[in-house]
């Protein structure tokens, strides 16, 4: 029980240390920075790829795929989509499509999480998907859908996106923390 509280206050604890999700340039982004004691940046680099490499895809439909490696600079870029869920009524899959930076230093890591849009697929109708950018969504629905019926789910997964984000981001800071312990 008391590791369970425990865990729950370092949950709070980062979540109300995080960035809000903030509109720029018409494109949604979250910048968090992580500090990790006694660490160089490159073992970080090392610990965040392999942290990454790890979760991405693991959320069930969620596919991610490297797009920069940069060791020197300690930059990693990846891109793709992140599972949000299915809607049963109207049989969709919603993904929010991202590109996850990742910069390392010394003792710190910045993650900017950039999401312009979130896809509906339909999957009882073959070959039939709407793309809707995320600023038409939140904080309020101005999106005028083609199909009628993505209206509903676009208005239930939007507002999910940034808590996805942030539970995504938790993953990769606990999973390169156990990396860093994990020197055998």
């Amino acid at each position: 029980m008391k590791g369970l509280v425990t865990l729950l206050m370092l949950t709070l604890a980062t979540f109300t240390n995080a960035q809000d999700l903030v509109l720029n340039n018409g494109v949604y982004e979250l910048k968090i920075v992580e500090n990790y004691k006694n660490t160089t940046g490159q073992k970080l680099y090392e610990q965040s790829l392999m942290a990454l490499s790890d979760l991405v895809g693991s959320k069930e439909k969620s596919k991610f795929n490297i797009d920069i490696q940069d060791k020197e600079a300690g930059t990693i870029v990846y891109k793709g989509g992140l599972y949000l869920g299915f809607r049963k009524t109207n049989m969709q899959d919603v993904n929010a499509d991202i590109t996850i930076k990742v910069r390392c230093k010394d003792g710190r890591v910045q993650y900017t999480y950039t999401i312009p849009t979130i896809t509906v697929v339909v999957t009882c109708a073959v070959g039939v998907t709407e793309t809707i950018p995320l600023s038409e969504l939140i904080p309020e629905y101005r999106y005028k859908a083609r199909l009628n019926y993505v209206k509903k789910t676009a208005q239930m997964f939007g507002p999910q996106v940034e808590k996805e984000i942030k539970l995504f981001h938790q993953a990769i800071v606990n999973k390169t923390k156990e990396n860093e312990e994990d020197d055998f």
